[in-house]
């Protein structure tokens, strides 16, 4: 790969993520779940995220394959899908959420 990678501040809008951070993060996920006892993965995607691995069909598969791949079910869930992302900030400010440790404030 040649070229400069984004700056901290560069709106997630710009960039051509797909498949890569959810992707990632799910299989993260998965390897603390091979012990059997995680079963629910939750998503932060929030609502306008335009990419096709925030969708709810790409849970769906991503869950089954995971189910498949650890011989225990694992479900998929992004709670917030339905918030946009200032307001899912919004209430973590509420609730005094490291946010800092997110990718959320980075857009």
């Amino acid at each position: 790969m040649v070229g400069t990678p984004p700056a901290f501040d560069t709106p997630t809008r710009t960039l051509d993520t797909r498949g890569t951070e959810t992707s990632f993060l799910l299989t993260k996920a998965g390897c603390s779940a091979r012990t059997g006892r995680i079963r629910r993965h939750r998503d932060w995607t929030a609502r306008g995220n335009p990419f096709p691995d925030a969708t709810p069909e790409f849970f769906t598969a991503m869950a089954r394959a995971r189910s498949l791949g650890l011989a225990h079910e694992i479900e998929i869930v992004a709670p917030f899908a339905a918030w946009h992302k200032e307001d899912v900030v919004r209430r973590g400010l509420e609730l005094r959420c490291a946010l800092e440790l997110t990718s959320l404030l980075h857009d």
